[in-house]
């Protein structure tokens, strides 16, 4: 288990070797717009693995994980500290959402979903 970049060459080569790939969606995107009740995926423009997994003859396994905004609790910059558009904004120049996220015992280890 590791993790490699996600570079449509650094894929493609891992394929074509025969090799399984993880990949997770979700992003900046989904952790700008969830909210504790609402899980929110975007893949209308995210299709290149599946078009890489044509083209290498891998497999694709579809697969989601439900209920991940009730494992983490999560503060994340915006309103009322700022706008939405400066929070967006100011994640594409840092290149990550910018919040703080804590588990149980406030830890990264996931609360149990209940």
């Amino acid at each position: 288990l590791g993790i490699d970049p996600i570079s449509r060459a650094h894929m493609r080569g891992l394929l074509e070797r025969g090799r399984s790939v993880l990949l997770i969606p979700g992003g900046v995107a989904e952790c700008l717009r969830m909210t504790p009740s609402c899980e929110v995926v975007y893949l209308r423009k995210r299709f290149g693995f599946v078009k890489l997994a044509m083209q290498t003859g891998a497999q694709l396994v579809p697969a989601y994980s439900f209920g991940q905004t009730r494992t983490y609790s999560y503060w994340k910059l915006g309103p009322p500290l700022c706008s939405d558009a400066t929070t967006s904004a100011l994640s594409k120049v840092i290149g990550l959402a910018p919040m703080a996220f804590w588990g149980r015992w406030g830890t990264p280890m996931p609360r149990q979903a209940k």
